[in-house]
């Protein structure tokens, strides 16, 4: 349908940017604010700021459930009988109405909370200075991305030991970027699927994120997403190549030549530092940072203390005994919450036990 020949124009009607989406909202609130309905203190302007990547039916959609929230205060819905036609004239649309509804409407084309939300169950604990530096710098970039107009596409690749919490700071700093589209890519989203079906996913992901000004894509533990095991050693060269293509590519062009608006930020997470220098999937990266684990007393000491069932000397007697050792956050926590189940308060003795019996 669309090769040379059969439709010669294509015209792409992008999203609405902010001065469009107060012009779509003013449309659809014009007789509600003409008739009164509308609070004197709704603006137009501070709904679209809250609205990014909402389309044109999506605003409308808005609208229509702040005015039946409002309505709703009105009726009696377990007795429509009760409800007395004076009762509708003063019904008033407010800001906490647009706040809910849109609250309760997600743009197709937003950010999926849900799927960070597994990640970062625990929050961020920055347990020492190198930590802070790292997520610093990572904020840094994507401030830099927000604000330089020669800085288009940047990737960013987060790699430690397993349990270091890679995937909980690339959750952190997706859900705080205040990027307008943000996906996660992980392989539990993909189980049972084939090659094609997966890069055809994934492409439509990095072109979806290009329809907007601003995006953030995660890609979490690369190489679980390209089915890399050891044994073998083998993995997937098909997604490999389309990863490698896909961090590489140009932003697209609109008609004319001229760059179009959409800048991207990547942040890839890996366990595996040396597959991903051996693929050369590494050197795609711009920049690469190493999360680190906890491996000095006052690490364990700032984590522990904050934790219920510890006090502060049992604290202090731990950070004492992990002197010399090395380990990831996500663990320390595991390993704190199964003591915690087994004694509360915690002892070191019922703590150093539990250790012992979680994977490294």
């Amino acid at each position: 349908m669309l090769r040379p020949g059969r439709l010669e124009l294509h015209v792409e009607i992008n999203l609405p940017d902010e001065n469009g989406r107060v012009d779509i909202i003013n449309i659809h609130t014009k007789e509600m604010r003409e008739k009164g309905y509308l609070a004197k203190d709704v603006s137009s302007a501070e709904i679209a700021k809250g609205a990014k990547n909402y389309s044109g039916a999506e605003l409308a959609g808005v609208v229509r459930a702040a005015a039946s929230y409002a309505l709703n205060r009105k009726v009696d819905f377990t007795d429509i009988a009760k409800t007395q036609k004076g009762d509708m004239s003063d019904i008033t649309v407010s800001n906490d109405d647009f706040a809910q509804a849109l609250h309760d409407i997600k743009p197709a084309f937003g950010v999926k909370e849900d799927d960070f939300d597994g990640c970062i169950r625990h929050g961020i604990v920055p347990f020492s200075s190198e930590f802070a530096d790292i997520k610093k710098t990572a904020e840094g970039l994507i401030e830099q991305v927000r604000s330089s107009e020669n800085t288009p596409i940047l990737s960013i690749l987060l790699e430690g030991s397993s349990g270091c919490g890679k995937s909980a700071l690339a959750a952190e700093l997706a859900r705080k970027s205040g990027y307008a589209y943000v996906r996660r890519i992980a392989a539990e989203s993909f189980v049972g699927w084939g090659e094609n079906a997966k890069i055809a996913e994934i492409n439509k992901i990095f072109e979806d994120a290009y329809k907007t000004p601003l995006s953030m894509i995660v890609i979490d533990d690369l190489e679980r997403l390209m089915d890399y095991v050891r044994i073998g050693p083998r993995f997937s060269n098909v997604i490999l190549q389309a990863l490698f293509s896909l961090l590489k590519k140009a932003p697209p062009k609109a008609q004319g030549g001229k760059r179009t608006s959409g800048k991207l930020l990547v942040i890839g997470t890996t366990t595996d530092k040396e597959f991903m220098q051996d693929s050369e999937l590494f050197q795609a990266f711009n920049v690469a940072l190493n999360v680190p684990r906890l491996s000095m007393p006052d690490h364990f000491t700032v984590v522990l203390k904050n934790l219920p069932g510890f006090s502060p000397a049992v604290a202090e007697e731990i950070a004492t005994e992990m002197l010399g050792k090395a380990i990831g956050i996500q663990r320390l926590l595991l390993v704190a919450e199964m003591a915690v189940q087994r004694e509360n308060p915690v002892t070191k003795a019922t703590f150093l036990d539990c250790l012992q019996h979680v994977a490294h």
